[in-house]
């Protein structure tokens, strides 16, 4: 377990939290905390493709426990006619004898810009318990991933799990799917919805750019510095 005890150090002007719901936790007084979602480099993703043909569904991030890698599997399976590409493998390797699925090792960030430019879709179908390199920290609720961020500002279709960190940033409809709940024949229905075009896509991925714009580093930073 981490000690946290310095977090009531007088010499601490304010805390910053990544989410709302992570104060469930700490149960700070409001005049303690402010709220600072992680953020993105825009200029990283200053060249956005864009093509009304689903073809390439996309995850990047950790193989935890909790990351959905099982339900994307299970959605390739469905989903024939999709290539699906898995990124941040470690440790034991998943064979998967799918002609449509590859999984990948981790890459340089530098690399992780292109890969989504060139993807339609993007997954983050977290489970209700969600762990990191702790197989005891479940992180579901009060996570607000960096990868989120960089998803939005690729400008390109989110497919996410309903969790209460990640629904602070995630709009159903606005700027993002979003599954009501980890089960597989919902995944499977809106992604049908996509390819069926019963959302106006478009529209989506253009409101994910313009949510990635308010959730800059720099704007972080500068919050940060103004506050009092």
């Amino acid at each position: 377990m981490i000690n946290l005890k310095f977090i009531k150090s007088n010499y601490i002007k304010k805390k910053i939290l990544i989410s709302k719901s992570l104060n469930k936790i700490f149960r700070f007084n409001k005049n303690e905390f402010i709220v600072l979602h992680d953020g993105v480099d825009i200029k990283n993703f200053s060249v956005i493709k864009s093509r009304d043909e689903i073809k390439k569904v996309c995850y990047m991030g950790g193989f935890y426990k909790g990351r959905g890698i099982e339900l994307i599997i299970k959605l390739a399976k469905s989903f024939t006619d999709l290539k699906f590409e898995l990124y941040g493998q470690t440790g034991d390797k998943l064979n998967i004898n799918l002609n449509n699925l590859k999984i990948y090792d981790y890459v340089d960030y530098r690399d992780v810009p292109n890969i989504l430019n060139n993807s339609d879709i993007l997954l983050m179908p977290y489970a209700n318990k969600v762990f990191v390199r702790s197989k005891s920290l479940n992180t579901a609720d009060y996570c607000s991933p960096l990868k989120m961020f960089d998803y939005l500002a690729s400008g390109k279709i989110i497919i996410s799990s309903k969790l209460n960190g990640i629904c602070e940033v995630l709009k159903h409809n606005e700027n993002s799917i979003i599954v009501e709940e980890y089960k597989y024949e919902l995944w499977k229905q809106e992604i049908n919805k996509i390819l069926e075009k019963e959302y106006d896509v478009s529209r989506i991925k253009k409101n994910a750019i313009k949510t990635a714009n308010e959730f800059t580093w720099v704007k972080r930073a500068s919050t940060i510095v103004n506050t009092n």
